[in-house]
């Protein structure tokens, strides 16, 4: 915030690492946050890795621009002129899209009037690391970088991700380098541990103040020894802390049992990933639920039509819209989900995951402990539901013609 409000355009690009779980997107919604109050306007886009509105750098730029737009209502005039003029910059290259988008109406406006005034303006853009391919990735910081240094656009960029080699060769090598004010390693620059003490006493005094069962909950709970246990066992990563608070603030059970229940868990041998422990702990969520087919069913569905690499048939996602909602249903989804509500929330229908590494550990053969889900098999269910849709008639001429032809 400080780097922020001294407003040096010329150092414009802040950029932070850390592994997975360490709290980047969380840091980067407390600056989205922080910014408004003090009335600094904000565009933000946040990647999601297996999610097609979200993992494309096109769609990036325009819901960047599109938010600049109601922030400065002088500059949607330019915009609208530009998309009126060729609709294909909406889905053309990064570099395409921020030089008619953002550069090229910012020109114009003050082409035309020398003396508007723009605030600061913060553009945050979290997990690059689930951007498309290192050549979009590359395009698209690059164009950025040339945007801000050549043109006296009011803004400034935060950028978090995995530190993942072609991101990190990304932001150092020119011209991007000079423009980086500050660049923070949250798994370096930080007492990881020493933040996750802290996370855990002010979630247990809550649990300890407004939990249900919280008269069956002892006085000294929790004991300094099992505090450092569950320390020991984040090994440093805020995704862990968070999972197992959420486990442990159960409403419908007693924190005590379910801290127990945790610290009973089987441990790692020495060596093993420093994500194994969080491995262990969605194994036994998984675990804890009686109807695996249902739920294989339930999570290999949805992972699929997450997936912006798997087909789905237009008559079952268009044409018979609630066709996998009413799936959901006859498998009794709210009922097979429930245990995993430190992972998942199960709403209207739909299923949103709260971090990424309980995706990476579905997919994971090896690591997830006989709970993988392999797209393959579902993909081929999908295409048996389409057949059944096909012999019952329910199916449209085109969809028709399409299956003649595969």
């Amino acid at each position: 915030m400080e780097w922020i409000e001294a407003d040096d355009r010329t150092r414009p690009f802040c950029v932070v690492f850390g592994p997975a779980g360490s709290g980047k997107t969380s840091l980067l919604w407390y600056i989205v946050r922080t910014c408004t109050d003090k009335g600094y306007d904000t565009a933000r886009f946040f990647f999601r890795r297996g999610m097609a509105e979200r993992n494309s750098a096109a769609h990036l730029v325009t819901t960047i621009a599109f938010q600049i737009a109601l922030s400065i209502p002088e500059l949607q005039p330019y915009i609208a002129k530009a998309i009126a003029l060729d609709s294909t910059i909406l889905s053309g290259s990064p570099r395409r899209c921020i030089d008619n988008l953002l550069v090229q109406p910012m020109r114009q406006l003050w082409s035309d009037y020398p003396s508007f005034i723009v605030c600061p303006r913060v553009i945050l853009i979290d997990a690059l690391d689930e951007c498309g391919t290192p050549d979009i990735l590359f395009q698209l910081i690059s164009t950025l970088s040339s945007a801000l240094l050549s043109n006296p656009l009011p803004y400034f960029c935060v950028f978090s991700s995995r530190p993942e080699a072609h991101i990190v060769k990304a932001f150092s090598s020119d011209p991007t380098q000079h423009l980086i004010s500050r660049q923070i390693d949250i798994g370096m620059d930080f007492d990881a541990m020493a933040d996750i003490r802290i996370f855990f006493r002010f979630r247990m005094g809550e649990i300890r103040h407004r939990h249900p069962f919280r008269e069956l909950i002892p006085a000294n709970w929790p004991s300094e020894s099992d505090l450092n246990t569950l320390i020991r066992k984040s090994a440093g990563h805020f995704i862990y802390a968070a999972t197992a608070m959420k486990y442990i603030d159960s409403p419908i059970h007693n924190p005590h049992d379910r801290l127990k229940d945790l610290l009973g868990f089987s441990s790692t041998k020495p060596g093993a990933s420093p994500y194994a422990e969080l491995d262990i702990l969605y194994h036994n969520l998984l675990s804890s639920i009686d109807n695996s087919a249902a739920l294989r069913e339930i999570l290999g569905i949805h992972l699929l039509l997450s997936s912006s690499q798997s087909w789905i048939p237009e008559t079952l996602k268009y044409g018979d819209s609630d066709f996998f909602k009413r799936h959901f249903d006859s498998l009794d989804a709210d009922t097979v989900l429930a245990p995993l509500a430190a992972v998942l929330r199960y709403q209207n229908r739909t299923i949103t995951f709260y971090h990424q590494s309980f995706v990476d550990f579905l997919f994971d053969k090896a690591g997830s402990l006989g709970f993988s889900i392999d797209l393959t098999r579902w993909q081929e269910w999908v295409v048996g539901q389409l057949v059944r849709h096909f012999y019952e008639g329910n199916c449209t001429p085109r969809v028709v013609k399409c299956l003649t032809i595969v």
